[in-house]
């Protein structure tokens, strides 16, 4: 039950700040519907969780997206192809 209240609470909290935002601009009543509900969709994504991460939510991965380490870097490999038959590995 706690759960199905946070996530309630997590749409809500979306569509409260989108909405604060959607404040500045002067829109008309279509456009304002229309954000509502993506923000409304936007909420519902931040709810969910994917397979790859069955434990923390989207929105749980965007905070760790913008916590994370911006000065680390991890190497990157990639196959250089010289003609059809040869091929060689190199690091950039």
């Amino acid at each position: 039950m706690f759960f199905y209240i946070l996530d309630a609470a997590i749409v809500v909290l979306t569509i409260f700040v989108g909405n604060s935002f959607l404040g500045i601009f002067n829109l008309s009543p279509t456009m304002n519907m229309i954000s509502y509900v993506f923000l409304g969709l936007l909420g519902v994504w931040f709810c969910l969780r994917t397979p790859a991460h069955p434990v923390d939510r989207n929105i749980n991965m965007m905070a760790y997206l913008l916590m994370r380490d911006k000065n680390r870097y991890h190497e990157i490999t990639t196959t250089h192809y010289d003609s059809i038959g040869q091929s060689k590995t190199k690091k950039e």
